[in-house]
């Protein structure tokens, strides 16, 4: 499972990257767009139900907001 998680990690990574380095047409000229993602996977402990999943990436998309912009955080991090 921590192999699987690092594969959907990397992607998640790739997917922030490639925002962060596609500046976006804007009236006055280019823009640089960043997002943050928080991510909640199964099989979790404290996962239970499709709500908990929702909740779970929710909760994490807070601690990504807390860290910065443009940050990728999941539940179970620090």
């Amino acid at each position: 499972m921590i192999y699987q998680w690092r594969i959907k990690s990397n992607r998640i990574g790739r997917l922030r990257a490639a925002v962060d380095n596609h500046p976006v047409e804007g009236p006055t000229g280019p823009l640089r767009v960043t997002i943050s993602l928080g991510v909640g996977s199964v099989p979790h402990a404290q996962i239970t139900a499709p709500a908990g999943l929702i909740a779970a990436a929710d909760r994490a998309l807070f601690k990504a907001k807390e860290r910065g912009r443009n940050r990728v955080a999941s539940l179970g991090q620090g």
